[in-house]
């Protein structure tokens, strides 16, 4: 148990933002950023049944401080040990975030609070391209637990989904807004590979349906889908106060300065790949380099 809770906060460490240091302790760990008055007090004695876990504010008084307490019990309904990394996704996800700078959700009255009393003045969307892209990258091999590890922190860090295929071949797919996927194919081309190749490289996700009848029947699944990866960056990208505590009581968007924590599934099999692919009508793009029984000879 402890090499997995080890594993955990290497994976926390390793999705910090310069700003963020993470103290360990015995059976226990904080959080702090020098650009927050915030810090994140971590007990990990009842792992993986459950952590105590406690916001702490240098100038916060008796309430603001049983508030805190308030709205950590309410997070800590959420915790699932049965999840791969618990650990890890539970804090990305709810508490990191508060650490963040650019996060306008500064006291427990603004995470508590979905009305208009806790907006902060700038709340114009970014004027950034949200029409989703993906890339498609294939290495000679995916077996480095580092990488593998650094693939799931940068997913967090960038709020993109998608998934890495671990053994012969490597294979990585990534979808989110463009500037986010450009900067995980440059990231990720920066580590030590043998013979990475970029076989789609960043390009918008294609609306219409693809040339395979599977995709053409597809089609309307295949717009729903677009529609909801497009949502997805327009409200990682929106700065409000009000939909940032609705993203937070959903349980499903973490944040790191205003991203989600995006969403990485780890494959063994070629055929596990396939089917990722073919949930979301793109499993073309992998026959069309080689992979798979449908591969072009």
């Amino acid at each position: 148990m402890e090499d997995v809770l080890r594993e955990e906060i290497e994976l926390i460490q390793s999705s910090l933002l310069p700003t963020e240091t993470l103290t360990r302790g015995l059976d226990n760990f904080v959080v702090r950023s020098t650009t927050s008055e915030l810090s994140i007090h971590v007990n990990l004695c009842d792992y993986p049944k459950t952590v105590n876990v406690e916001v702490k504010g240098e100038k916060d008084g008796r309430e603001e401080s049983e508030m805190w307490r308030g709205w950590v019990r309410e997070r800590m309904k959420e915790w699932d040990m049965t999840q791969e990394y618990p650990l890890y996704q539970f804090c990305t996800t709810h508490f990191l975030p508060l650490l963040s700078q650019s996060s306008p959700l500064t006291s427990p009255t603004c995470h508590l609070d979905t009305s208009n009393t806790c907006t902060t003045g700038q709340t114009d969307v970014p004027n950034v391209d949200l029409t989703p892209h993906h890339s498609l990258l294939i290495s000679h091999h995916l077996l480095s637990s580092t990488k593998r590890k650094h693939l799931i922190s940068l997913s967090s860090q960038l709020s993109l989904v998608g998934f890495s295929k671990t053994g012969h071949p490597g294979i990585m797919y990534a979808t989110g807004s463009k500037e986010d996927v450009t900067e995980w194919v440059r990231e990720v081309k920066s580590w030590n590979w043998l013979a990475l190749r970029v076989r789609v490289s960043v390009e918008p996700i294609p609306v219409s349906p693809g040339d395979s009848n599977a995709e053409q029947e597809e089609s309307p699944q295949l717009q729903r889908d677009l529609e909801d990866e497009q949502e997805k960056l327009s409200s990682n990208n929106r700065g409000d106060a009000i939909q940032e505590t609705q993203r937070l009581k959903g349980a499903k968007d973490g944040a790191r300065g205003g991203k989600g924590r995006g969403e990485w599934t780890e494959v063994e099999k070629i055929g596990d790949a396939i089917e990722w692919m073919r949930v979301r009508g793109r499993e073309k793009m992998l026959w069309d380099v080689g992979v798979g029984t449908g591969a072009v000879k």
